[in-house]
């Protein structure tokens, strides 16, 4: 026969999922402060699966700023499935007013 079959599986790729901050110490802060932002990510393809960490600041009144410095995950040695990030959040630039505001987290895969 000159025809030729062979089976393969085909596996999606899988976002990255428990995505998890470490305790920010300070959360009263001013317009000039910076924080470090830091904490760990899963993915079921590998921490190198995972292109980037972006962050975003939902303000008092519901509304999103985005930050325009994405953090890069780093694999863990003890698991390949997960990776550290970490990120300097800089309010100086950010115009936030006084309120209670938030800092989230997306992962984006490669």
């Amino acid at each position: 026969s000159n025809i030729v079959e062979t089976k393969f599986n085909f596996i999606a790729n899988s976002a990255p999922t428990q995505l998890q901050f470490n305790p920010i110490t300070n959360t009263n802060l001013k317009s000039t402060d910076t924080i470090n932002v830091s904490g760990w990510v899963n993915d079921t393809n590998g921490a190198v699966d995972i292109a980037r960490i972006d962050f975003r600041i939902k303000r008092s009144d519901g509304t999103f700023i985005d930050i325009s410095d994405p953090s890069k995950v780093t694999p863990a040695t003890w698991d390949n499935r997960w990776g550290s990030f970490t990120s300097n959040v800089s309010f100086t630039s950010l115009s936030l007013t006084t309120g209670t505001h938030s800092i989230w987290a997306i992962a984006y895969d490669k």
